[in-house]
């Protein structure tokens, strides 16, 4: 065969080869999309379903989180309570009874057992909240005293950073701190403080109590919750439990009073009024 003619043959073969190989390349490119296809398809399937089985869609992940975050914030204020009252012998006292008395907040006393030593070595407790000396120290945000739902949406009052947590006014008092002698229903049967859902108030405020026989329904003067399961309350002894937005009066007043001799019946704390059924 002359060098002419197997030339052509050569070129043929090459162009054989050529289209042989941009056919296999096709097929993988091919393949390779279905796969993506596929797993775009099933990722999609799987986000649908999450978002219609689960209550609320994704959101609910979140509110979850934000519950169990509020929960560690009472337990470091109930741990703070514990640790004040160890320093002082009794629990921080409540809003005077004498006007223009200059006194300052729980929440503010409690700073320094937060690890906020700096912070409440800037009050100048020789001037009320109000005095434009101590601005600057209440108008700052501290984490333990707002709920992570509120982060968002707060907004200060007159400046002043806001607190998502009141303390019971049955506990803390006027004029004189509580002692664990006087609880006599018990640390585990009272309720020293709790989240509010409306009326927020200061951290600074002195008034910052609310009486909590007065409702947990998220009322501006009771307690209340982020969600239908009712606020997460924070007891003397240091434990915080869920209590049902429903609840009978008497259980709650049995829950407030630190020395009315109520019985608790705690099947009754989870469930609404006149229900035999709990959650």
């Amino acid at each position: 065969m002359s060098a002419s003619t197997q030339a052509p043959n050569d070129d043929r073969r090459n162009e054989v080869v050529e289209r042989n190989s941009s056919r296999g390349d096709f097929a993988a490119g091919s393949a390779r999309d279905s796969c993506l296809f596929r797993a775009v398809l099933y990722a999609s399937v799987v986000g649908f379903l999450c978002w219609f089985l689960m209550p609320h869609g994704c959101v609910y992940p979140k509110s979850v989180a934000w519950r169990t975050q509020s929960r560690q914030n009472l337990r470091q204020i109930g741990l703070a309570f514990h640790n004040y009252h160890d320093a002082y012998s009794s629990f921080p006292e409540g809003p005077s009874s004498e006007p223009d008395a200059g006194t300052h907040s729980w929440q503010t006393k409690l700073l320094p057992h937060l690890d906020y030593s700096p912070l409440y070595s800037s009050v100048n407790l020789e001037k009320s909240r109000s005095d434009e000396a101590n601005r600057p120290t209440f108008e700052a945000v501290v984490p333990e005293y707002r709920h992570p739902h509120d982060t968002e949406q707060f907004r200060p009052l007159r400046g002043y950073a806001l607190s998502s947590y009141a303390a019971s006014s049955r506990v803390v008092r006027p004029d004189a701190g509580m002692t664990y002698r006087k609880f006599i229903d018990g640390t585990s049967n009272t309720i020293l403080a709790g989240e509010v859902a409306a009326g927020f108030k200061p951290w600074g405020d002195p008034g910052n109590v609310r009486d909590p026989a007065a409702g947990v329904s998220g009322s501006v003067d009771g307690f209340g919750g982020r969600n239908q399961r009712g606020p997460q309350m924070l007891f003397v002894d240091g434990s915080v439990k869920t209590i049902h937005p429903k609840v009978a009066p008497k259980v709650l007043r049995s829950l407030a009073t630190p020395d009315g001799g109520e019985k608790v019946d705690w099947d009754d704390v989870d469930r609404p009024e006149g229900s035999t059924e709990r959650r």
